[in-house]
C-alpha cells in the first residue's frame, strides 16, 4: 500500500513537472496565435481605420470580397506561385537527394555539395531578396552585364509581367530545395539495402529500382515535403515585398501581400481582417486534405 502511494505521488511529480516544461508553449501559443485570431475575427465585423473607433458592420466585409476585382488576380497569383514552386522543388529536392545519396560520388564530395544546396535556405528571404536585385537587376544587374558582353539584350527579369512572378518562383526553389533535399536523404538512408541487392539479383535496372522501391518507400516523405512547401509557399510575402512590391501591376501580388497592401496602406483593418480569416481557413482546409493524405500513404 506505501508503495502504491510513493509509486503514484512520484507520477503526480512526473506529470506536474511535464506540464510546467509545456506551459511556456501554451502561454505562447495563447499569446501571440489564439488571442491575435479571435482579435481578427472579431474586428472583421467591423470597419476600422486605426484611427476611428471600431464600427459594427456586420457581414459586410465578407460580401465585399466576392466584388473586389482584385482578389481573382491575387488569387490566381498565389495558386501558380504555390503549384509551380511546391512542383519543382519537390523533384529538384528528390532528384538531388538520389543523387547526392549515391556511392558513386566521393564522401567529402557528397558533404560539400549537400551543406551547398542547404545553405541558402538557412538565409532570410529579405536577404536573399537583395542579392538577387543586384544580380538580376534590368540596368545594373550583373546577369544582364554578362549577356550585353555576348550581345544579348538586357532582360527585364522583374519588371516585366513576362518574367516577374516566374523568377520569383525560381527563387523561391533555389533558396528552399535543400531542405526538401535533407528531408528525402534521411528518407534514403533509412531504406535497407536489402531491397537494393535482390532487385539487382533479379536483375532490375537502376530506373525500376527508383521507381519499384525509391520511390514507393518515400512517399511519406513526398507527402510530409508538399505539405510544407504548400503552407510556405501561399504565405509568400518577402521575396515579393523587397523585389517587386507585387508589380508590374498586379503581376506578383499574391494573396498575403494584398492583405498587407490593404491593412497597412489602405488602413481597411476591417476589411482585411475578413480576407485574413477566409485565406486562414483555405490553408486549413488544404492542410487538412494533405493530412489525409499522408495518412493514407503507405509507411511500410
Amino acid at each position: 500500500m506505501i508503495f502504491k502511494r510513493k509509486e503514484l505521488r512520484m507520477q503526480t511529480k512526473e506529470q506536474i513537472a511535464g506540464y510546467l516544461f509545456i506551459l511556456p508553449t501554451y502561454i505562447l501559443f495563447i499569446l501571440f496565435s489564439l488571442i491575435p485570431t479571435i482579435g481578427t475575427f472579431v474586428v472583421s465585423f467591423t470597419e476600422y481605420n486605426m484611427v476611428k473607433p471600431l464600427s459594427f458592420v456586420g457581414l459586410e466585409n465578407y460580401k465585399n470580397i466576392f466584388s473586389d476585382s482584385v482578389i481573382p488576380v491575387v488569387t490566381l497569383n498565389t495558386i501558380k506561385y504555390t503549384v509551380f514552386s511546391v512542383v519543382l522543388n519537390v523533384v529538384f529536392a528528390l532528384i538531388l537527394a538520389i543523387a547526392l545519396n549515391s556511392k558513386i560520388i566521393l564522401a567529402p564530395v557528397r558533404n560539400i555539395a549537400r551543406a551547398t544546396v542547404f545553405f541558402p535556405y538557412i538565409i532570410a528571404y529579405a536577404y536573399i531578396s537583395l542579392i538577387w536585385i543586384y544580380m538580376f537587376s534590368t540596368d545594373t544587374g550583373i546577369i544582364n552585364y554578362y549577356l550585353n558582353l555576348v550581345g544579348i539584350d538586357s532582360v527585364p527579369w522583374f519588371t516585366s509581367h513576362k518574367y516577374a512572378l516566374n523568377m520569383l518562383i525560381v527563387l523561391d526553389v533555389w533558396k528552399n530545395v535543400g531542405f526538401g533535399m535533407v528531408i528525402f536523404l534521411s528518407g534514403l538512408q533509412n531504406i535497407p539495402k536489402e531491397y537494393y541487392e535482390a532487385a539487382s539479383i533479379d536483375g532490375a535496372s537502376r530506373i525500376k529500382t527508383v521507381f519499384g522501391i525509391t520511390l514507393p518507400l518515400l512517399t511519406p516523405m513526398i507527402v510530409m515535403n508538399t505539405m510544407l512547401y504548400t503552407i510556405n509557399a501561399l504565405q509568400v510575402f518577402d521575396s515579393i515585398n523587397v523585389i517587386t512590391k507585387g508589380g508590374p501591376g498586379d503581376s506578383t501580388r499574391s494573396i498575403v501581400t494584398y492583405l498587407y497592401d490593404t491593412a497597412f496602406k489602405g488602413y481597411k483593418m476591417g476589411y482585411a481582417s475578413a480576407l485574413s480569416i477566409i485565406f486562414m481557413l483555405a490553408v486549413v482546409v488544404i492542410t487538412l486534405m494533405q493530412f489525409r493524405l499522408d495518412k493514407g500513404s503507405n509507411y511500410n
